[in-house]
């Protein structure tokens, strides 16, 4: 998570649950310290939320970012692959694949992911103050 969030009130809660803080503006790139988290530790589980499953339905997403492919690629880890639909409130794991090939893997992934919706981000629409009158 990045740095930022464990600032304030949070900090105590994210933790508790194991996050830890990633200083995006270091001099070694988040890729780097990923890696040497996964080194450093034992039992390390790193999630990561893709920014092109952030999108509205029938919005066209943004091509898939490959951060989290060099990490599993540099740490020797598998890549998990897990969904949550908003429609159904059902989510699970799609399957688990080791990195081998950057464009192989991304074009696997995408059709892995074909037939799952993601989530929905929902912008409520700013509430407007009653008038006088």
């Amino acid at each position: 998570m990045k740095k930022e969030l464990f600032k304030g009130p949070l900090k105590p809660t994210l933790e508790k649950i194991g996050g830890i803080p990633v200083d995006r503006k270091s001099s070694k790139d988040v890729v780097s310290q990923m890696v040497e988290l996964f080194d450093q530790n034992e039992h390390f589980n790193l999630v990561i939320a893709p920014e092109a499953t952030r999108a509205k339905t029938g919005e066209a997403r943004k091509p898939i970012r490959t951060g989290f492919w060099h990490i599993a690629k540099a740490a020797n880890e598998p890549i998990v692959l897990m969904y949550a639909n908003s429609q159904t409130k059902v989510g699970g794991i799609i399957g688990k694949i080791y990195p081998t090939d950057l464009d192989h893997d991304i074009a696997l992934i995408q059709q892995l992911y074909k037939e799952h919706v993601g989530l929905d981000i929902i912008i409520p629409e700013p509430k407007t103050s009653p008038s006088n009158g």
